[in-house]
């Protein structure tokens, strides 16, 4: 009951700022991630996610915003279920680059995942820690927007083992 609760409420977090933007371009975005490890010791996994991102805050070209997701981590013989929510930061030096920075918690559903080879990839805990960069283009046209992200993953050292995960991803948002 505890872990349903927790992951309601990660999911709601992004919703909890509901007025008005004071923004300009800094707009809304539902953002679709795929994601490979950066070596190869986690070799099998991979992410896909899908973010809601919500700008709250705009000054010259910087803007704040808050971001829930939900997504999977899968390995080759298994997979887990990740929620999650945070905090962006980004800035726009230019009307079609965007720099974006996140911190935020992820909770995953099964933390420890089998691999073909029969090894398991434990990541020590259902609650982690990530981080991203990330370098987006607006698409001329439609409010899309491209982009590469670097993320990190673990869990801080809250439980025994704390194993990192490491991932290049590609992204594709929709600006609304």
């Amino acid at each position: 009951m505890r872990t349903i609760v927790f992951v309601l409420l990660l999911l709601l977090l992004p919703l909890a700022y509901a007025g008005p933007l004071p923004v300009t371009h800094a707009k809304p975005s539902l953002v679709y991630e795929y994601g490979t490890p950066v070596s190869r010791e986690s070799g099998e996994l991979s992410t896909h996610r899908i973010e809601y991102q919500h700008p709250f805050y705009q000054f010259d070209n910087f803007s704040l915003d808050v971001t829930g997701s939900v997504g999977t981590l899968s390995a080759t013989a298994a997979e887990s279920a990740t929620f999650g929510s945070g905090l962006g930061f980004r800035y726009m030096p230019a009307y079609a680059w965007q720099i974006r920075m996140f911190g935020g918690i992820s909770y995953l559903e099964e933390y420890r995942l089998q691999a073909r080879t029969g090894e398991f990839e434990d990541f020590g805990g259902n609650l982690q820690f990530n981080y991203n960069f990330e370098v987006n283009w607006l698409v001329p046209i439609a409010q899309v927007v491209a982009g590469y992200r670097f993320q990190h993953m673990s869990n801080a050292g809250i439980y025994d083992a704390n194993p990192r995960l490491n991932t290049h991803n590609l992204t594709l948002a929709w600006r609304f």
